[in-house]
């Protein structure tokens, strides 16, 4: 009966955790951007220059 009446409180209201889901999102999107540009850069053929 003590753990019920000493365990810390976990309960998080959406204040908090609403920013958090927002900066995560703007990170995924930012990873994401970054990928598809480098998998565009490493398909493209590199310039020939004239011997």
């Amino acid at each position: 009966m003590r753990y019920l009446e000493h365990r810390p409180q976990l309960s998080l209201h959406l204040r908090q955790v609403d920013p958090l889901i927002r900066q995560l999102t703007l990170y995924r999107d930012l990873i994401q951007a970054r990928s598809q540009q480098d998998s565009t850069t490493l398909n493209e053929e590199p310039p020939h220059e004239p011997a």
